[in-house]
């Protein structure tokens, strides 16, 4: 009987025990959770060999140029992401990364419009995920890129915004330059940044429910005055048409003014020039630009092209339609590091990675980043030779350069 109630007294304190032990580890946990609700963890780049990291349904593919400590925090209601980080500058880097579904004191909510500066549309947020990046060096440049997965279809209507990370919390969102690869879209941080991909959208507006009834209701009451702005309307047309000024200056006035000289020099240089990119050069805010844009349309000086989603602008010349792979050439003009990547193969023949790095004078990352563009894009392909994998020029490729020529040909003729 003493056995017994012995072997009782062993077995409680053996489960007393247990508890104790479950609950202790319980507590460490809980002590342990990173701020995301969800995974974290750290992952040491040694500048050479990319590493993957994976939790659920969410992939993040890393590599970096230097020494690199990466710490990824993912919060745990994301689902089927699949994202790429390519890190470069001076090591050795510290950068934290994380990823939640929004960030509301951002001003950044599930479903809601996102303040964008200078924007020509409306935008909002619905991708479900965004992004925080954090490094340690002010030199550093992180190539981000996001898998579209279901959404790809809409691609031409997505971009990347970005805000800095120090920035107050109203200030807007900033459009970012936006590249798609397949069904990838990328962007490039300068800075510690929040990021995230947001919708171009065109609102439903009942007003114009209310303009379009109120104008049948006047056609209907008086032809002969819809008669009369029809006329006014198709005779402002033919003074455009004819070259007649419409503003108070002369053609010499509208061409010597020193900001739209400035403007035409970059246009003719640079076909198919977006208009974040004349702002930079420029140096204006887009009102003050797109006023003198307008004044050189107006004087059929330049002309305005859709070029996936950017407004791109060219020398008026019959140029578009006359020239075979004209959209891939303006992409590509806008890829300085491409382009160089394609003269060089196409002066001195195929070259291997390393060799284009080399003469190019630029880290084997980016070359292996803007290759893939333009295998993407069929303008380069891989060819094995002598044991070696080589970069060639494609039959779309040596069109590509051409078209580029001529663009160069007809802007200074």
């Amino acid at each position: 009987m003493k056995n017994m109630r012995g072997t009782r007294d062993l077995r409680r304190k053996a489960s007393i025990a247990f508890l104790g032990v479950m609950m202790g580890l319980g507590v460490f946990i809980l002590a342990s959770m990173p701020g995301v609700a969800g995974y974290s963890t750290s992952v040491d780049l040694d500048g050479i060999n990319p590493q993957i990291v994976t939790f659920m349904s969410v992939t993040i593919h890393a590599d970096a140029n230097v020494s690199t400590h990466l710490t990824i925090n993912i919060n745990n209601n994301l689902r089927n992401q699949e994202i790429y980080l390519n890190i470069t500058g001076p090591g050795p880097l510290d950068v934290d990364f994380t990823m939640e579904r929004d960030f509301p004191d951002r001003r950044l909510t599930a479903g809601e419009d996102v303040a964008v500066l200078n924007a020509q549309a409306q935008y909002r947020f619905s991708f479900g995920v965004a992004f925080r990046v954090q490094s340690n060096s002010t030199s550093s440049r992180v190539h981000l890129g996001a898998a579209l997965g279901a959404i790809a279809p809409q691609k031409s209507m997505l971009s990347w915004v970005t805000k800095d990370i120090s920035a107050p919390v109203d200030d807007p969102w900033m459009l970012s330059e936006t590249t798609a690869s397949g069904d990838d879209l990328y962007t490039t941080l300068t800075s510690s940044s929040y990021a995230t991909i947001v919708e171009q959208y065109t609102p439903f507006d009942y007003t114009w429910i209310i303009i379009i009834v109120a104008i049948a209701g006047i056609a209907a009451a008086s032809g002969l005055v819809i008669s009369k702005v029809d006329y006014f309307r198709n005779a402002a047309m033919k003074v455009r048409g004819e070259g007649v000024r419409i503003h108070r200056m002369s053609f010499e006035s509208a061409v010597s003014h020193p900001v739209r000289e400035r403007i035409l020099d970059i246009v003719l240089s640079k076909p198919g020039v977006h208009l974040n990119e004349l702002m930079r050069q420029v140096n204006l805010d887009s009102g003050a630009l797109s006023w003198h844009i307008q004044v050189l349309m107006d004087y059929q000086l330049l002309k305005m092209e859709k070029v996936g989603q950017y407004n791109a602008y060219f020398p008026r010349l019959p140029i578009k339609n006359d020239l075979p792979l004209y959209l891939d050439a303006v992409k590509l003009m806008k890829n300085e590091t491409g382009l160089r990547i394609l003269h060089l193969i196409e002066s001195e023949g195929p070259k291997f990675q390393a060799e284009l790095a080399s003469i190019l004078g630029v880290e084997k990352k980016t070359i292996r980043y803007h290759a893939r563009r333009l295998i993407d894009d069929g303008i380069i392909e891989i060819k094995a030779i002598d044991g070696k994998k080589y970069h060639v020029l494609t039959t779309k490729g040596e069109g590509v350069l051409k078209t580029i020529d001529e663009l160069g040909k007809q802007a200074v003729d």
